[in-house]
């Protein structure tokens, strides 16, 4: 079994993924308890699991211990640890045994990791200097969960590209437990703790869908995610699998409506556009069309039913849209004081006010903004390159209907995230860097040049790569 075979990858992913697993528990436990120290032992337990994982990773254990100032070490320590221990450990991983693809767009990505991941750690670093400390805890804890998903991605990618797919069967299942969860919580909301499965529900907003998810914008920026996905597959799939599909499409579709995130459903809309666009120009100006007639008859029937379930008045939406634009506003006015550094992260929380921001909200509700105004400029330089070669990368496969996936799902989340911040929040992240990964990152057969064939029964050497995950 060779250091490059996808089975030596995929035992080292389930550690990983244990890791992840383990910092969600460890996430929601401190959350609710301040003073926590983060489940210690399950954070060592962890960090054995990444020592078995990289021969860096003791490297990165040491170097976290080193750096990181003393007054955080009792409670944060372990959590900065598996990041550092992870991200050295990828990076000795790499050099040893490559796995990365050695393509322009990709080596951009990884570039756009990296300077993400630095400058914001730099901007943490601040934070936890100079903010209230409170809040420096939080940026902490919050940055951790930023740090984790850079570290997932790059673990995916390198995965996918040995050819490894457990890890998406294993994911998508995960992201489907999710949305029933949410869609049965949603329609009936004695099920789960009758069954005494209340604990897998994280929101507590009835009004709108929210499940294991903090809000329901991030539900829905993943259901819009499952529903480009299924979307693509049920085009280029057939037999029983294009059902499948289609059932996994339709969950995500009734999530989506059930959590009213309009910044979902805007990029949603727009991600499907750009998948017919690249099938056909004529198609993508009839669906253009149509989307915008049933927009006047679809949009005041939810902005009515989500009224009518929060028993709010659009003067309070109006009001709501009106602080998001606020925040807006205030992030840029931080801009323009710190444009090379920022002023730390999470650092809207506390001096966002001052700069405008009204209704307590604790980010900018943009990602762009927020990233620059907290990070700096290189943060935002990061993004951008990170954005800028993702699509690159998946243009360049357009002819698999994974690839055209990956790019709708990016759609979603740029789009979505232009309303709510939500790079910091893993159980978005996870889905968005799942379908991304596997779509730039997947070894290629023999594909045709039309991703999304005009017929399900055309002969194999005319198709696009279906949808299939075993």
């Amino acid at each position: 079994m060779g250091w490059g075979s996808p089975t030596r990858i995929e035992g080292p992913l389930v550690l990983d993924l244990v890791m992840l697993v383990l910092f969600v528990v460890a996430r929601g436990t401190s959350a609710r308890d301040p003073d926590a120290n983060g489940l210690l032992g399950a954070w060592l337990v962890a960090a054995a699991l990444l020592a078995v994982r990289w021969p860096g990773s003791g490297l990165g254990l040491a170097a976290a211990i080193i750096t990181f100032p003393q007054p955080f070490r009792l409670g944060l320590l372990p959590s900065f640890a598996l990041i550092a221990a992870a991200g050295i450990g990828s990076a000795v991983d790499l050099a040893m045994h490559g796995g990365w693809p050695r393509k322009r767009w990709m080596s951009l990505v990884l570039v756009g990791l990296v300077v993400i991941g630095a400058a914001t750690a730099m901007s943490m670093y601040r934070s936890l200097l100079r903010l209230d400390p409170s809040v420096a805890v939080e940026a902490g804890r919050r940055w951790l969960e930023l740090g984790t998903g850079l570290v997932f991605f790059a673990l995916l990618i390198h995965t996918f590209v040995l050819g490894a797919r457990r890890p998406l069967l294993f994911g998508l299942i995960g992201i489907t437990v999710g949305l029933v969860v949410a869609v049965i919580d949603y329609v009936s909301p004695r099920s789960l703790p009758s069954l005494r499965l209340r604990w897998l529900v994280f929101g507590t907003d009835q009004a709108r869908a929210t499940g294991p998810f903090a809000s329901p914008n991030r539900l829905g920026t993943v259901a819009a995610i499952s529903v480009v996905l299924a979307v693509t597959q049920v085009w280029a799939g057939r037999g029983l699998v294009r059902w499948l599909w289609a059932g996994f499409g339709v969950l995500g579709l009734v999530a989506l409506v059930l959590s009213f995130s309009r910044g979902a459903l805007l990029g949603l809309v727009l991600a499907v556009g750009l998948i017919l666009a690249l099938r056909s120009r004529r198609l993508a100006i009839a669906y253009g069309i149509a989307a915008g007639v049933m927009a006047l008859v679809a949009v005041p029937v939810l902005i009515g039913a989500r009224l009518a379930g929060s028993g709010g008045t659009l003067d309070v939406l109006l009001s709501n849209d009106l602080g998001r634009m606020d925040a807006w506003v205030a992030g840029l006015r931080m801009i323009a004081t710190e444009p090379v550094f920022g002023h730390g992260y999470y650092a809207f929380s506390q001096v966002g006010a001052g700069f405008g921001a009204t209704d307590g909200l604790a980010t900018a509700h943009n990602e762009a903004i927020g990233l620059w105004a907290e990070s700096g400029m290189l943060a935002f330089a990061g993004y951008v390159v990170l954005v800028v070669a993702i699509i690159g990368a998946a243009l360049e496969r357009r002819a698999d209907a994974w690839a055209v996936a990956a790019l709708g799902a990016l759609i979603v989340y740029f789009v979505a995230s232009s309303f709510n911040v939500q790079l910091m929040f893993l159980a978005v992240m996870g889905p968005v860097w799942l379908v991304v990964a596997y779509g730039i990152a997947r070894p290629l057969p023999e594909i045709a040049d039309d991703p999304l064939p005009d017929r399900p029964d055309a002969p194999d050497d005319r198709r696009a790569v279906v949808g299939t995950v075993g």
